[in-house]
């Protein structure tokens, strides 16, 4: 593997364990919502449909609608409380992603040429 090749998985890798991080943790909220619906009976599909997926994402304010039922408005609230936060953790995963991957593409280059290292 060369140098380049060696920095930019190495410097990519931090960005990469950030966002696997913060999916896993939004999971465990996923996991926690569901709960909280099955302890008031009820069995919440969290996205059973296309518009559930885009209102999550685009249209918040839409993601909790009038006819969902008591346990299942209590998980869409679940959801959207932590919504925010991890957008803003997957694109900072995602800045620290680009800058690690190509810092250390420059490194690992810089490093190969100005140290004397060979393929």
């Amino acid at each position: 593997m060369d140098s380049f090749e060696l920095g930019f998985l190495l410097g990519a890798s931090p960005g990469i364990i950030y966002i696997l991080r913060n999916m896993k943790h939004m999971l465990r909220v996923r996991d926690k919502a569901k709960e909280l619906a099955r302890e008031q009976g009820e069995k919440w599909l969290e996205f059973s449909s296309w518009s559930d997926s885009f209102n999550f994402i685009f249209q918040p304010q839409r993601y909790v609608r009038g006819e969902d039922s008591k346990g299942t408005r209590a998980a869409k609230e679940m959801i959207l409380s932590e919504r925010h936060r991890y957008f803003v953790r997957q694109a900072i995963g995602g800045a620290i992603l680009v800058v690690g991957a190509v810092g250390g593409a420059i490194g690992g280059s810089a490093l190969q040429h100005f140290g004397g290292l060979s393929n």
